[in-house]
């Protein structure tokens, strides 16, 4: 089984209901329980991505898309866009 976290931050129902195929003592879990993650209050499952590619630094950046424009079939894998 695999999922993106995007995708399981999209519809976090949908992705613990098809977990539970497998892991039934996972169908308890509530995607509206909030959960405290790094320094951040305790909220529903949400996704960061923006927030934290904000904190990164232009050369960090680069460096970043450096990597991935070499390795194109990772990004399609993860259906994921180069940033510019």
């Amino acid at each position: 089984m695999f999922f993106s976290y995007e995708k399981f931050c999209s519809n976090p129902s949908h992705i613990i209901n098809e977990i539970a195929r497998e892991l039934e003592e996972i169908k308890y879990c509530s995607p509206e329980q909030k959960i405290k993650v790094k320094d951040y209050p305790a909220s529903i499952i949400e996704n960061m991505n923006d927030r934290q590619i904000s904190k990164l630094q232009e050369s960090e950046l680069k460096i970043i898309s450096s990597v991935l424009e070499k390795n194109q079939d990772v990004l399609e894998y993860f259906e994921c866009d180069l940033l510019r």
